[in-house]
């Protein structure tokens, strides 16, 4: 059993050269919230759209949701919190990967610039210029 409700969907459609956006709102109810049997939504949902109330309005239903909305806030609040800490240990493992790179191909450069600091060293020895 689900408790539904009917109503209107408005839709408004804005357009410019650059930005182009459809705005959908819901409107006044068309029926009062009531108890219906799964065949019974089935049905309504596979058959809402031959009430029709023209192009930019049409019927949508809407089901009561049995968790209360406090309850949705917090689940909503602990997946931002996770999904924050996830994105700061990403950037740190970021970050840390970054410096190692950078420490790595230093001692890679200063390698090479000894190597061929002894290469002139034994071409040329320590006359002067």
């Amino acid at each position: 059993m689900a408790k539904v409700k009917i109503v209107l969907l408005h839709e408004r459609y804005y357009s410019d050269d650059d930005y182009s956006s459809t705005q959908r709102i819901l409107g006044e109810s068309l029926s009062d919230w009531e108890e219906i049997t799964d065949d019974e939504l089935k049905y309504l949902r596979e058959h809402l759209y031959k009430l029709n109330f023209g192009i930019t309005r049409y019927p949508t239903i809407v089901v009561q949701d049995d968790i209360p909305v406090r309850d949705r806030i917090t689940s909503i609040k602990e997946l931002v919190k996770k999904e924050r800490a996830k994105a700061e240990a990403e950037r740190r493992k970021n970050e840390k990967e970054k410096a190692e790179r950078s420490a790595k191909k230093a001692a890679k450069t200063r390698e090479k610039e000894l190597k061929l600091f002894k290469e002139f060293q034994e071409k040329y020895g320590n006359t002067p210029v």
